[in-house]
Formats: C-alpha cells, structure tokens, sequence
C-alpha cells in the first residue's frame, strides 16, 4: 500500500491508543493555572511533548503490526475512559457558566449516570460489542445530550460568540445589508465563509435557537456515516465511535460547522459514485463554507477526476460556481468580506491559543509566530506539489491516495496552526478517520472482531 495511507492507518491506531490527547485540552489557562505562576507553561510543554511524540510514533513505529486484540481493548478502556469524563465535564460548564443562566443539568447528569452504567455493565460482563453497536449508543447519546443541552443552557454570547455573530450576520443579510459588518459591540465579526452562515438561515427565518439547526444536519452526517459503517476499516470504525464521545466536544453545544462536517462525510465517502456535475457543484459549496476546504479541495479534486482535462474543468466549474455564491451572499460589497474572512493573524503575536493537542503550542515561548507560519504553508505545499507530481508524472489515478495525501495535509497544517481550539479538531480528525483504508491496506487480523 502506499506510504500516506500506511501513515494514516498508523494515526487512526493512535487515535484509538491515545484518545484522551484530544479532550483534555479544554482552554488556554485551566486547569493548569492552578498549579501556579509556571503552570500555564507546563501545560504547554506537556502537551507539545504529547504531540511531538505522536508525531515521532507515526513515523517511526510499525502499528500496525499491534496484535488487533491489544488495540480493541484499548479503545474498550478509552470508551470507558471517556464515559466516565463526561460527567465532570458537564458539572464544570454547569458551574462555570451558571452565572450565565446555566440551569442546574439534572436530565443530562441522569444521562450521563445511564451511559457509565451501560458502558460498565458491560465492562464487568466483558462483552465486547461490534464497533457499529458503540456507534449507535454514541449517536442516540450524543443526541440526547445535545437536546437537553439546548433545554438547560442558554445560548450566550458571553461563553461564545460563535452563532451569536453569525445570527447577527443573518440578520444584517436579509436586511440587505453587509453580512461581515460588526453590528454588536460584544459580537465580533463572523469569520466564516457563506455557506457556515447561511446553513443557519432556517433557524433565523423559524426564529429558534440555531443549535436545533445544527443538530439536524449532525444527524444526517452520523446517518450517512452509519450508511457506509461496514465499509469502512475496523480500526476507523473504532475511532469514529470514540471522536463521537469525545468529552469535550460534547460538552461544547455551541459550535457551528455541522454543514461543514456533513460536506465531508459526502466528499470522503460517497463523491466518488456521483455524477460529475453533483461533484462540481458540492466543491463549489465546499469551498464557501469555511476555509478549511481550501486545503481539501485540490486532494478531492484530484481523487475524482481521472484525467489532467477532466481535473480543469472541474477547477473551472467548481471556482466560478464558488465566485457566483460568494457575490450572491456579499452584493458586491468585499470590503468587509475580505477583512473577516482574513481575520486571523495571530502569527504576529505569541501563541494564546488552547493548550491542546498541536506542536504550535510551543510557540508560546517565542515572541510571534511568523517561523511557525512559513513552516505551515511550506509543509501544505510540500503535500500538494507530491500529490500533482503523483497526478501528472506518475499518471497516479488512486482514488484513495489521494484522499490520504489531502486528510495528512490538513492534519500537519492543523497541528502547525497559529489559531487552535480544541473542537477545531473535530472535522480534520473526522477526515482522517474516513480514510477508506480497506481497499488499500494490509488486511488486518481479526478485524471480524472490531465488524
């Protein structure tokens, strides 16, 4: 098999070994503050070793020649694990924000008790369910979760004010008005692409909470993910069930790219059966949701084109369709636009992102992150140049190679990236993991196991 979807497969072991690396970065100070005048350092230092040894073990440790049992056992513990994490997680949020309007979560507790006892029930009787069962308990969980969470926590700006901008944003567009110009004093300007925005335009017409609507296209991406569950590698199927209970992102019902991850479960598994003009006009979308897609998008263009030609075209269609959504949303107006959609450069200044998992958070130590930036985008251009001279001198049509070479890519661009919270590792994770790793790895033993 080739050696980036080799390299990957060696990340989803790890993802599954190593699970708590993505949940215990829950901000930039707690709750390593406690520990003193040094203790935001510490935490950042642990952390930049956590993930430089990640790294280290991808490129230079065989994993997947880990006997298969040792691996479903691990992710047995880390489903365990992070059951058990769900909990206090919801009682901090609760007595963090309660001077918010946070109402005391007593159905979510109760939920959270059922799924401990569930979960443990089943580790004393030692029943080693198939993965597709995990996937189910996580998803009606999840689910659950997110309804009370809507039930008991107001959605307030002064925790986040991710949809409270692009409310606003909403608001300033169907007046007709600029969509990217700051109306609110304690509401900064939306950064998101118009499709991220726009994908909450039925909350704000129906005039409810914009999480519901988020919570329906989340639906449908774990629906057309349980779709194509038994395709996807044992391994990945593990790792889907434990990104799903991630503690973390669970407690954080205020997040605001479900389209963006519904776009990825259509492009990573179902793009390469459709017609060419769906693929056109779902890149076109892909590239004015977030700017995320500007990585992935020459990746997926390559992997479903089957020639230079047909690889034109498609750029073609795809960018003028993007160019046509995008003046539909801004009226000609890209002053603004410009501004948000560019708004992050941190790169100027030390690193005061999550202390979470990333080799960034090292940069904390340094007066800006101008290295860190130039490193970023050389690494991001590094993958692409491979991947073209794989499409043009080699005449390399895998479909799955090239997926791989777009999900490493956005992974070293988001483990270098000067801005960096936690649950901005949802959707890259969520990329890797859909890696299908079936029709071009080594079969792994007893995968019947993990089915």
């Amino acid at each position: 098999m080739y050696f980036s979807n080799r390299i990957i497969l060696r990340i989803v072991i790890l993802i599954i070994l190593l699970t708590p690396i993505f949940y215990l970065g829950i901000g930039n100070k707690y709750p390593w503050i406690i520990l003193g005048n040094n203790g935001v350092a510490l935490g950042i230092i642990t952390f930049f070793i956590a993930t430089f040894a990640f790294v280290l073990l991808v490129f230079t440790t065989r994993l997947e020649k880990i006997y298969p049992p040792i691996i479903q056992a691990a992710f047995f513990i880390n489903i365990v694990l992070s059951t058990l994490f769900i909990l206090p997680y919801d009682f901090i949020q609760y007595k963090h924000f309660m001077r918010f309007g946070y109402q005391e979560p007593s159905l979510i507790y109760l939920a959270d008790l059922f799924l401990i006892i569930g979960i443990g029930m089943t580790a004393i009787l030692n029943k080693f369910l198939p993965a597709k069962h995990y996937f189910v308990i996580a998803v009606v969980f999840t689910f659950v979760h997110q309804v009370l969470s809507i039930y008991y926590f107001p959605l307030v700006i002064e925790r986040s004010d991710m949809l409270g901008g692009i409310a606003a944003s909403l608001h300033q567009f169907i007046n007709g008005l600029s969509p990217y110009s700051k109306t609110i004093n304690n509401v900064g300007i939306p950064p998101y692409l118009p499709f991220t925005i726009l994908s909450f335009l039925p909350s704000v017409m129906l005039e409810v909470d914009l999480r519901w609507t988020g919570l329906l296209y989340w639906l449908v991406c774990v629906y057309l993910i349980y779709k194509k569950f038994n395709l996807l590698h044992a391994y990945s199927q593990m790792a889907l069930c434990l990104l799903i209970l991630n503690p973390y992102w669970i407690m954080r019902h205020d997040l605001y790219f479900q389209f963006f991850l519904l776009e990825l479960v259509i492009l990573l598994l179902y793009a390469k059966t459709l017609k060419w003009t769906t693929q056109v006009v779902l890149l076109g979308m892909f590239v004015v949701t977030l700017q995320f897609a500007w990585l992935l998008a020459p990746f997926i263009l390559l992997a479903i084109s089957s020639n230079i030609l047909q690889v034109i075209k498609k750029s073609v269609l795809a960018v003028l369709l993007a160019v046509v959504l995008l003046f539909g949303f801004v009226r000609f107006d890209f002053t603004d636009f410009l501004h948000a959609a560019f708004l992050h450069q941190e790169f100027a200044l030390p690193y005061r992102s999550d202390i979470t998992f990333g080799l960034s958070t090292i940069f904390y130590f340094a007066r800006n992150q101008y290295l860190l930036y130039l490193l970023q985008i050389s690494i991001y251009f590094i993958f692409l140049v491979y991947a073209g001279y794989y499409y043009v001198v080699r005449k390399n049509r895998d479909y799955n190679f090239y997926i791989a070479m777009g999900a490493l890519s956005y992974l070293a661009f988001m483990a270098t990236n000067y801005f960096i919270e936690t649950y901005l590792l949802i959707p890259v994770l969520l990329t890797v993991v859909l890696v299908d790793l079936k029709s071009s790895c080594i079969v792994v033993e007893d995968n019947k196991a993990a089915e």
